[in-house]
């Protein structure tokens, strides 16, 4: 993998862990999110 597609990679997925801590996010809400953002992410 390219260095700054993980990069990348790295800083959402700390973003993503930073907002389940402090939004105190359940399992079932996690879920919808990332299916969310599988939808806008193919729409771009």
């Amino acid at each position: 993998m390219n260095k700054r597609v993980k990069d990348v990679v790295d800083a959402i997925v700390a973003a993503v862990q930073r907002v389940l801590d402090q939004k105190e996010v359940t399992e079932a809400e996690y879920r919808t999110a990332v299916h969310y953002l599988m939808q806008v992410a193919e729409q771009r």
